[in-house]
């Protein structure tokens, strides 16, 4: 795979209350090269860190968030919202990824059985 053709210098933001799941994902990042990642446990602390660097050199260009988290006053839908409408990051919700993951697997799994 050519790690040229992605923006690598990104400044992520990754946010779950499940810190096993929130490890593996930096650890996945990691592996496509995007080293300045940036971990939160709870909604309400990445909405701070997302308002305290708004219109700064060091604002975050992406948030990956879970949706399914309800610790720290707000949850991961809230979150969303307040991005979506206060600031111009894009955001994936982590619910999507995993289906992405899901199809991608799917996908590999027929390719497999359809070659022998």
């Amino acid at each position: 795979m050519d790690m040229d053709r992605y923006p690598t210098e990104l400044r992520v933001l990754a946010v779950d209350d499940d810190r096993s799941g929130l490890r593996l994902l930096k650890q996945q990042l990691h592996l496509c090269n995007y080293n300045n990642v940036t971990t939160v446990t709870d909604a309400a602390a990445a909405w701070d860190m997302l308002r305290e660097r708004k219109g700064r050199d060091d604002q975050f260009d992406l948030v990956i968030s879970d949706i399914f988290m309800v610790d720290g006053g707000i949850d991961g839908l809230k979150l969303l919202e307040h991005v979506s409408l206060e600031m111009d990051i894009p955001v994936i919700s982590k619910p999507l990824l995993k289906l992405c993951y899901c199809f991608q697997s799917s996908d590999s799994y027929e390719s497999s059985n359809h070659e022998k």
